[in-house]
């Protein structure tokens, strides 16, 4: 039953984050080099948490294909409701902007709650049974598996800052490939064309932010895929509270 399937995949991906917290709040938290030196933000490592890694991203793409792109959602520019059809409770998911070169800059229009980890998707694709462009069409979950990580989807000009505090995103840890996932699309979505369903593999360069301190936050990421001809660019401030 896919309500079923939906139901437990969330359960995993919130027993992962519960055992997450409890292993930060028990050692040191992994911060960027840059931010070493005067206690920046922290993030979670992807290369010793590739599980949590593989999971948020699938859901992250489940999230897109069935939230639709409405004026002040969260795909829009300049102030957006961020919180629009958000899945996770403690996780706040950014987004980044879909099939176009676009410079975007958003301000969520209400507080994040603290304690709220949030998920950067510094540049991502995905390959799918359902697509009708060749270059990102996969039949099964070896050929999904083996699209997004054809060169075209090879990533360059990586970076991501939290409050002027830069992360180390170019390195190979921080690409994820997510495990096959199932989807249903909405009408109007910013990821596919109509209402479908399908299957999925996504790859990505993913930053899972820990939870910041109260107060007004600037987040920026970017990247390219030079083979593709695409570039991004995204700017998001947003208040802690």
């Amino acid at each position: 039953m896919p309500g079923r399937r939906r139901s437990i995949a969330i359960r995993r991906i919130l027993g992962l984050l519960l055992a997450l917290v409890c292993a930060t709040a028990a050692a040191a938290v992994t911060v960027s080099p840059a931010a070493a030196g005067n206690q920046g933000p922290g993030f979670v490592d992807p290369s010793t948490n590739v599980t949590l890694y593989q999971s948020l991203s699938a859901r992250w793409w489940q999230w897109a294909f069935s939230t639709p792109d409405t004026p002040g959602g969260p795909f829009h520019n300049h102030q957006v409701d961020c919180a629009v059809n958000q899945p996770l409770h403690h996780v706040l998911f950014l987004a980044g902007p879909f099939n176009v070169i676009e410079t975007v800059e958003r301000t969520c229009a209400h507080a994040v709650q603290r304690g709220t980890w949030i998920l950067v998707p510094v540049i991502n694709t995905e390959c799918s049974n359902r697509e009708t462009d060749p270059r990102f069409f996969g039949a099964t979950p070896e050929q999904r598996k083996a699209c997004v990580q054809k060169e075209l989807f090879n990533p360059a000009d990586l970076s991501a800052s939290v409050d002027g505090h830069s992360f180390p995103v170019s390195q190979s840890r921080f690409s994820v490939v997510s495990r096959d996932f199932p989807f249903r699309s909405v009408s109007g979505n910013p990821a596919i064309a109509g209402v479908v369903s399908g299957h999925s593999t996504s790859r990505g360069v993913w930053l899972l932010l820990n939870p910041l301190p109260i107060g007004v936050h600037t987040i920026t990421f970017a990247g390219s895929y030079p083979n593709a001809g695409f570039s991004l660019s995204v700017t998001y401030r947003l208040t802690v509270a």
